[in-house]
């Protein structure tokens, strides 16, 4: 069996596996539960989108096998409540089966699908000599693939990121205005209840000379792509907290550019970050499940999404 044969059947099984703990863990009627609910994008029409390479804004959005079925939600949400075009590109990390290439086409046509031997080999070949930090914690941490496959595999000035558990309820104006207007040097995040980095404020401005900016959520940001300095990023990452692979190595590094090359804007707070169930849907324009809050995407959002019309027509309607 090939090499290449060989990661993909012990990706397989890896996934599998996983897959069986967390049915274990939820249990099989939640599982399938939330397999229908996550499901039921599939029975709406497809959303359009402008072709990557010819707007001054891009669309990226990072997922796995496990949430793809998500990121669709997310991207048709996005799409269906503003009407806008922006060009899409969908990053997969790990294995992007023939299901889920068939999914991206027929939900998100026009959007660019990124695959993981892709990207590692353009990240290897860009990173190797100068930036080897960067690269180890790619390495390390999928959720580094959400800071810099995006800059290296991108063409557009500004970057929208999105995560994969986010939905959007209403056309998000703000967002828009921010991409349509914002000076150059401005960074966009929606504003996390607490500061969730790898390192604290003290230690960035004692230790690496940066006064990090409080409260940064990258759920849903929109990135100047010429001021992720990846230079300052392998400097960072010589201290080792920096490049601890946590779930916020990331969102730190982002926090540290954003502190050092520009200035930092955030979303208000009808773009929700928090753990409350039973808030007024009524007061959103959207919803970054993060963390703990994760169920409340299936259990809340989803259902309201639905009701609301925000992922458009039925399929065959």
């Amino acid at each position: 069996m090939s090499l290449r044969r060989r990661l993909g059947a012990e990706l397989r099984q890896w996934y599998w596996w996983r897959t069986l703990r967390r049915i274990q863990a939820e249990g099989a009627g939640t599982a399938f539960r939330r397999w229908r609910q996550w499901s039921q994008v599939l029975a709406t029409a497809p959303v359009r989108a402008d072709a990557p390479g010819r707007s001054l804004v891009e669309v990226h959005l990072l997922c796995h096998r496990g949430d793809h079925l998500c990121a669709i939600w997310a991207l048709k949400t996005l799409y269906r409540t503003s009407g806008l075009r922006w060009p899409a590109v969908i990053h997969v990390q790990g294995v992007c089966t023939a299901a889920m290439q068939r999914r991206f086409r027929a939900h998100v046509p026009d959007a660019r699908v990124i695959q993981q031997d892709e990207a590692d080999a353009r990240v290897l070949q860009a990173l190797a000599d100068r930036h080897p930090r960067l690269l180890d914690a790619r390495r390390q941490s999928p959720f580094m693939m959400k800071l810099i496959d995006p800059v290296l595999l991108g063409s557009a000035e500004r970057i929208v990121i999105l995560d994969s558990d986010v939905l959007f309820f209403r056309d998000p104006r703000e967002l828009r205005k921010h991409v349509e207007q914002a000076p150059a040097d401005a960074w966009l995040f929606q504003r996390d209840p607490a500061s969730t980095y790898n390192v604290t404020e003290d230690v960035a401005a004692s230790a690496l000379g940066i006064r990090i900016p409080e409260r940064v959520n990258s759920g849903i940001a929109v990135v100047p792509r010429s001021l992720v300095d990846f230079d300052l990023c392998e400097q960072l990452l010589e201290h080792p907290e920096v490049r601890r692979p946590s779930g916020w190595i990331e969102q730190t590094l982002f926090a540290l550019c954003a502190g050092a090359r520009g200035r930092v804007e955030y979303l208000s707070p009808s773009y929700l970050i928090s753990l409350e169930r039973g808030l007024d849907y009524g007061a959103f324009t959207a919803r970054h499940y993060a963390g703990p809050s994760r169920a409340l995407l299936t259990e809340e959002g989803m259902p309201y999404a639905l009701l609301q019309g925000c992922l458009g027509l039925p399929l065959h309607g």
